[in-house]
């Protein structure tokens, strides 16, 4: 037997998959190190104070802290449990496995040293030992100069796997959103090459890189022996995407055009925290960086909720959206924050606020971003409104056609992307005008642009090309998609009700379509095709369109 059961023990066949501080005891060393023969007495003499929490938490720059708990197995045969601590900033642990005072087993691990030094390939700290029949006693030496937060899970190698699957799923379903944003925005911003989308693309990846770090993937990934790097990497990080989040704001909410003030306070107060942390690490001083990283977790999403709140009264556009989405990142670090400091218990999903904060205020600056665009290009719209305007049919002339086309020609050519034409001609319009007058026949072309315009795609151009033509540019669009688009039209417009002195009128179009290939080499050309396809659509008969992919 390996030593006398106290009477909260852990018995090994207890199925355990919850956090086990309230089943460990725990001694800080306040003044001289303690060697582990010198701590393992001090808990078998009683020394050692009993756990209230689920999951201990000492804090920042807290002393070196030993934890201790009894298993005791009944089985004749050893059976094999799995220790893990799920913290990953943890500097230096120390764990040993003890019979009848005697160590048998020890593990060393920690920041401090290579991550090859770990015993599994975890982004936490994990060790697996066989308990021998009797009690063995468990010794746990962590110190750290890092919030010192001791997750202490104690399972079967199954459950220990499930919760490493469970892991595994969550971080990557939130990476997955923030990768497949960023890579977005990134796209736009190489497309429309407007400097909202790369500053917001950047903040995403310093959250990736920051979240990374303080979950262990980039340790284990990315920088397995910089354990110097690995020690500051976390306060670096963390101050770099909070100012990157900053920057991201001032461009999105205007800061310095609408609050020139609060900008440069703002500004001040960045250079100030930059200074500071550059000084703290030209000392060595890790404690004084954790210090300012961390409470700059509180300061930054205060100053977007403020940034958020004066730009939502100052009815600054998109505002409203970047409000909410710093509301919901603030609520997060919050939590997160106040959850690793020891403000409040500390809990899975209060250590992972951040990353479900994050997310949610990525998908909501996505919206506000997506709606900006929408606002900026509504705005050009109505600026050439009057200038590219068919005064008739309020559709845009040929003039305006080719302004709006070719740029949007020239970035599908230049992406390979297809991209296609509708012409389209209204049947026997002549005779309309002759028998009925040109008021009928300007009333007939107003509910024709009128539907040709209800039928296009917000992306889609619609012009008058002259007299009793129109025409319809459709980007991203290829030929069975177009022809579906025409064929709608040709439909609707056989479908306009025309009435003159209780007559009922009625009216069809022709239409010509075509799209680009690989050797379409002008979209003056396309159009050429959509015409001689009108044409050919009137000699099968009229009210009917016709089309075929340019060779």
């Amino acid at each position: 037997m390996g030593g006398s059961a106290r009477a909260d023990s852990i018995n090994i066949t207890d199925e355990l998959d919850y956090a086990i501080g309230k089943h460990v005891f725990f001694l800080q060393e306040n003044n001289a190190p303690l060697s582990l023969e010198e701590a393992t007495k001090a808990f078998a003499a009683g020394r050692f104070s009993a756990s209230d929490q689920s999951i201990l938490n000492f804090g920042i720059g807290a002393p070196p802290a030993w934890v201790a708990f009894n298993v005791i197995n009944q089985d004749a045969s050893p059976i094999r449990r799995q220790l893990s601590v799920e913290t990953s900033w943890i500097d230096l642990l120390d764990v040993a496995f003890i019979r009848n005072g005697v160590s048998i087993e020890q593990f060393k691990a920690g920041d401090s040293l290579p991550f090859a030094r770990r015993q599994t390939n975890s982004n936490y700290f994990e060790f697996n030992h066989d308990f021998a029949n009797g009690i063995t006693t468990v010794m746990i030496r962590a110190a750290t100069v890092d919030p010192m937060v001791l997750p202490i899970y104690f399972t079967n190698t199954q459950t220990a796997q499930s919760r490493k699957i469970f892991h595994g799923y969550s971080y990557g379903a939130v990476y997955g959103v923030i990768v497949a944003l960023l890579a977005y925005n990134l796209l736009l911003f190489i497309g429309i090459r407007n400097s909202r989308y790369i500053l917001y693309s950047n903040y995403l990846f310093w959250f990736l890189f920051m979240n990374s770090t303080y979950s262990g993937h980039s340790f284990r990934w990315f920088w397995p022996e910089s354990v110097n790097w690995q020690l500051w990497s976390n306060p670096v990080l963390m101050m770099a995407f909070s100012f990157s989040g900053l920057l991201f704001s001032f461009k999105f909410l205007q800061t310095s055009t609408h609050f020139p003030n609060t900008y440069r306070v703002i500004i001040g107060t960045m250079i100030a925290y930059g200074l500071m942390m550059v000084a703290s690490i030209a000392v060595g001083g890790h404690e004084q960086a954790l210090l300012l990283s961390f409470s700059l977790i509180f300061v930054f999403p205060a100053t977007m909720v403020l940034l958020g709140v004066i730009s939502v009264q100052a009815k600054v556009r998109s505002a409203k959206y970047y409000l909410l989405a710093s509301m919901c990142a603030a609520a997060g670090y919050s939590i997160t924050g106040m959850s690793v400091w020891g403000f409040i218990p500390h809990h899975v999903a209060g250590y992972r606020a951040a990353e479900i904060g994050m997310m949610l205020d990525a998908i909501l600056l996505a919206l506000a971003l997506t709606d900006q665009f929408r606002i900026v290009q509504n705005d050009k719209m109505q600026a050439l409104v009057l200038s590219q305007v068919d005064p008739l049919t309020g559709v845009n002339n040929r003039r305006a056609f080719f302004d709006f086309s070719q740029p949007l020609w020239d970035t599908g050519v230049r992406n390979n992307h297809d991209m296609s034409v509708i012409l389209l001609d209204i049947d026997g319009f002549k005779k309309i005008n002759d028998n009925y007058g040109h008021s009928f026949g300007d009333e007939a072309l107003v509910k024709v642009a009128k539907l040709i315009k209800k039928s296009a795609r917000t992306g889609d151009i619609v012009a008058r090309w002259g007299g009793e033509e129109f025409i319809v540019f459709l980007p991203e669009t290829d030929l069975a998609e177009a022809r579906s688009a025409a064929e709608r039209i040709c439909s609707g417009i056989a479908g306009i009700e025309l009435k003159i002195k209780g007559q009922d009128v009625s009216i069809t179009a022709s239409l010509g379509v075509a799209c680009k290939d690989a050797t379409t080499p002008s979209l003056e050309s396309l159009i050429y095709y959509a015409d001689v396809y009108l044409y050919s659509a009137k000699d099968q008969g009229r009210n009917r369109v016709c089309s075929k992919l340019v060779a």
